[in-house]
């Protein structure tokens, strides 16, 4: 080999080791640019919107509140049929006799649903309960005097927080408060000689807790783990004059 050909050989791997290293140069650059433009990139769905990741809730549908039912007659009847969504319902009944008033809720296939109440005498009160079930219902009334049968289906979003009192003389239902997920206290006070229940229940009819069950006169507390913020109201039994403080 020539002196000339050695001296052009050392040349040659220089200029091969520059095309190289330009080369892996742009390798390098291209793979740290694809790697950012992926790992930067939000999830998305097809409409180019942005999918949000969190524990947002969902909000609540609002349900329109059905129109009241009214009824009315003297001593004993079936009522006609009526259709009751499922949900909350309240039944304010009003008698004027002096002997047995009770109604008792059915269904279109003859069940009994409910006994909404059971005196003797006038009567001025009220009853919740909850309908698992949309469909048509009928009213079986005992009674010896004039009655009247209000039947509301309330659907609220909004009512005053605790602390709160509600007073009253015998069997009604507390208007609507709004109980924060936690510890909630219920002082209750009944002056009457018979039976003395207080059911709390959410403003969809479901029950949550029984908070007293005696008879005659009562004064006591009852402390309650609320599972979930909402609103709520309270189904009263009694005979005589009650209070509940909510706090």
């Amino acid at each position: 080999m020539d002196n000339q050909t050695q001296q052009n050989q050392p040349k040659k791997r220089k200029w091969l080791w520059w095309v190289v290293g330009i080369i892996g140069f742009f390798i390098i650059v291209g793979i740290f640019s694809n790697g950012s433009n992926n790992t930067s990139s939000p999830a998305s769905s097809g409409n180019g919107s942005t999918e949000k990741v969190g524990n947002s809730e969902p909000k609540e549908e609002i349900i329109p509140e059905p129109m009241p039912i009214e009824l009315s007659g003297t001593s004993q009847q079936a009522s006609q049929k009526f259709t009751l969504e499922n949900g909350l319902s309240i039944f304010k009944m009003t008698h004027s006799g002096t002997s047995n008033f009770s109604i008792t809720l059915m269904d279109s296939d003859g069940q009994r649903v409910e006994l909404l109440v059971n005196e003797i005498g006038k009567f001025d009160g009220a009853k919740a309960v909850g309908i698992a079930k949309k469909g048509e219902y009928v009213l079986d009334i005992s009674a010896n005097g004039k009655w009247t049968v209000k039947i509301e289906q309330p659907r609220p979003t909004t009512a005053d927080t605790k602390p709160r009192t509600f007073t009253g003389v015998g069997q009604q239902v507390s208007p609507f408060v709004q109980l924060n997920k936690g510890l909630t206290t219920f002082k209750l006070k009944h002056t009457g000689k018979s039976n003395f229940s207080v059911l709390l229940m959410d403003k969809k009819g479901n029950r949550e807790e029984l908070l007293v069950n005696e008879i005659g006169d009562f004064d006591g507390s009852k402390a309650v783990g609320i599972s979930k913020s909402g609103l709520y109201l309270l189904d009263i039994s009694a005979d005589g004059e009650w209070s509940i403080i909510i706090e």
